[in-house]
């Protein structure tokens, strides 16, 4: 059973400055309270530029890494993160485990994200379009935003998130 309760914990190496939640959400701590910042779906994880504490520069955090971290421990030599329902955009702690760069390949085969899509022409893969539906329902980016990041039209992202493109599985 999944626990529905939102937890925050301190950023390490940030704990003055951001906050990560088991969720996968992302914030920056204010005089007035914490403040979602949007993330950054341009690569193929999401993630967010933090500000080195002297100010020197930015570093960039992948939101994956940061939710195993705090909420699972360290990650042991020679282990990646894991997603286990293949959304690489589905960073609740429930989705996420430590492995073998061979178990990462071996879900990857398992959720059908290893393979190249059917069609040829086509912008999008499953993976994609889950990330988008995710990204949407979790307020975490706009249509636009997605459009955008994905590099299709508005009307294409409306049609995924509506279910009348890339229809979910029954």
């Amino acid at each position: 059973m999944i626990d529905l309760e939102e937890i925050w914990m301190p950023v390490p190496n940030y704990e003055r400055f951001y906050q990560i939640s088991n969720s996968g959400k992302f914030a920056v701590l204010k005089k007035d309270g914490r403040v979602l910042r949007k993330l950054n779906t341009a690569t193929q994880y999401l993630s967010a530029s933090c500000r080195d504490i002297d100010g020197s520069g930015q570093k960039t955090l992948y939101i994956h890494q940061l939710v195993a971290k705090v909420f699972i421990g360290e990650r042991p030599d020679g282990m990646v993160v894991r997603h286990i329902d293949g959304n690489r955009y589905n960073n609740h702690v429930s989705n996420l485990c430590y492995g073998s760069p061979h178990e990462n390949t071996l879900d990857s085969i398992k959720n059908k994200t290893y393979a190249k899509e059917k069609n040829g022409r086509s912008l999008l893969n499953q993976r994609m379009v889950n990330a988008i539906r995710s990204l949407f329902q979790d307020q975490i980016a706009s249509k636009a935003q997605l459009a955008k990041a994905f590099q299709v039209s508005d009307s294409t992202i409306n049609a995924i998130i509506k279910n009348r493109n890339w229809k979910e599985d029954v």
